[in-house]
Parts: C-alpha cells; sequence; structure tokens
C-alpha cells in the first residue's frame, strides 16, 4: 500500500525539516509516533506507533534518507515481514513549503495490513499533517502574541 498527500504550509523548508528530523521532540507534536533510544544492536530507536488508544506496535525504526532541508526519510519494521516507509519531500515556495508526505507499507503482513488498515492510515496521515502544519504555526509565532490577538 502506497499513501500520498500534498499540503502546504508557511513557513521554511529548514524549518519544517528541523521539525521532522527531532524525533524526539515528536512527542510535542505527532498524534501517533513516540520515539525512544534505548542501546540497541539493530536500528536507530525504537518508534511507537499508538492507532489507537488501546492498541500500539513497537519496532525498531532507521533513519533512511535525511537531505537537509528537502527530504526526510526512516522505515521501521522487520524487512520480508512488516515493513513502513514514512517520506517527507519538502520544496520552497515563495511563501514558504510544499510537503509531499508519503506512507508505505511491504512485506507478507504488510500485504495483510494494507487490506485492514488504509482507511485508518489515511485518517493518521491527515492528522499528522494537520498536527505538522499547527506545530509549526505555533513555532512561527513570536513570543508574548497571544493565539489570536483580535480587532483594534
Amino acid at each position: 500500500m502506497a499513501e500520498e498527500t500534498n499540503f502546504t504550509v508557511h513557513s521554511s523548508p529548514l524549518k519544517v525539516w528541523s521539525l521532522l528530523a527531532d524525533v524526539a521532540g515528536y512527542a510535542l507534536w505527532h498524534p501517533h509516533y513516540r520515539f525512544t533510544f534505548p542501546r540497541m544492536r539493530k536500528g536507530d530507536g525504537i518508534v511507537t506507533w499508538n492507532f489507537t488508544s488501546d492498541f500500539h506496535v513497537r519496532m525498531p525504526f532507521y533513519l533512511e534518507g535525511a537531505e537537509k532541508p528537502g527530504l526526510w526519510t526512516w522505515w521501521a519494521g522487520r524487512p520480508g515481514l512488516l515493513r513502513f516507509e514514512e517520506r517527507y519531500e519538502i520544496t520552497p515556495l515563495t511563501n514558504g513549503a510544499a510537503i509531499r508526505h508519503r506512507f508505505v507499507s511491504r512485506g507478507l503482513v504488510g500485504r495483510i495490513f494494507d487490506r485492514v488498515m488504509r482507511e485508518e492510515v489515511r485518517a493518521h496521515m491527515a492528522e499528522q499533517d494537520a498536527a505538522l502544519a499547527d506545530r509549526l504555526k505555533v513555532m512561527g509565532r513570536k513570543p508574548g502574541l497571544p493565539k489570536s490577538p483580535g480587532r483594534r
């Protein structure tokens, strides 16, 4: 299964890339992923994917591509059995950045996952994209300014 979303934000590509690359900070904004970095023999760390409040999947993750500020990609799972790949391509615009967000599942269990979870993955991607855009808005505010300044 491959799912893709495209959206724009009013932030620089470097700011977008920096937020995505700070996987330890995902707990501040990301609705589904939590990354930890125990000492491991394999992988760059552990990702916990919260499908629902009662169902979580933990697996090793691997950073695959980091081309500052245009690409951020990582994958998690066990090759051949189940592998999730997540990729963000960031393109500069005059007043911000265009983001192409792609999620791919592969492997034997991945085929089963595709049939059962396609709609949930689409919903999760929409939530992730909205959370990323919201976090970038918060980061772009000047300290001390209210969220909605109101009319004067």
